[in-house]
């Protein structure tokens, strides 16, 4: 009973480790992952941005705010 066991186990950790080995969805992965860095990057020109000049901000903010209102269809969590 206990090799049984320890057999079923031998095997489902094995195939646990085969699974995490596989490049399935790593193209997803990477996807998110610029993305993400995308998002930063725009983050971080809107922040600078409001501090070279209150018009480059203003285009910067109003760009994103319209391209949000495309997407969603409205816009939320803001004054305007």
């Amino acid at each position: 009973m206990v090799y049984r066991l320890a057999g079923r186990l031998h095997a489902a950790a094995y195939s646990a480790w085969e699974r995490a080995r596989d490049q399935r969805g790593q193209g997803t992965v990477e996807y998110v992952g610029m993305t993400v860095m995308v998002a930063l990057l725009v983050g971080a020109v809107a922040v600078a941005s409001t501090k070279w000049g209150g018009s480059i901000g203003d285009a910067l903010k109003g760009a994103l705010t319209k391209a949000i209102t495309t997407l969603t269809g409205k816009f939320e969590g803001g004054s305007g």
